[in-house]
């Protein structure tokens, strides 16, 4: 059996950067009902999602207002709740997502109007098709 060794190959050991994009949710400023979805953001193309989550800056109002985060039509997390904590990090298993010719990025509340305080979306995402320039020369 033959073997090729992709060490030797450049584009192979090119490093990439971690990406990360935020939006912030005043739900002082809008109010948000439940089952309404709220566009954040868009990824670009060939991106795979690898750490979605919320950042509670300021307690949300809504007895039990939770929120999920959607990449394209996929769910990066499903619904948590974030009702009455603050300064508090927010999330849970992540679905690695690929973003194809790009995605939009959604929030949905759900079980509760989110009606007051602030949170951060936070998505991690590394773009594969662009290096930084280095390579790691290992």
């Amino acid at each position: 059996m033959a073997t090729y060794d992709q060490l030797l190959n450049g584009q192979n050991s090119a490093k990439k950067s971690v990406c990360v994009s935020t939006a912030t949710l005043d739900f002082d400023a809008q109010a948000v009902s439940t089952g309404e979805s709220v566009a954040v953001f868009n990824l670009p193309a060939n991106a795979v999602v690898t750490d979605a989550f919320f950042k509670v800056t300021s307690g949300v109002t809504g007895a039990t207002a939770t929120g999920k985060i959607t990449v394209g039509s996929t769910d990066a997390i499903a619904a948590v709740a974030f009702a009455g904590v603050a300064d508090a990090i927010k999330g849970g298993a992540v679905t690695k997502v690929s973003t194809g010719t790009g995605a939009e990025v959604t929030v949905t509340i759900g079980t509760a109007n989110a009606t007051a305080g602030k949170v951060e979306v936070i998505v991690e995402y590394i773009e594969y098709t662009k290096t930084t320039g280095e390579l790691t020369n290992v």
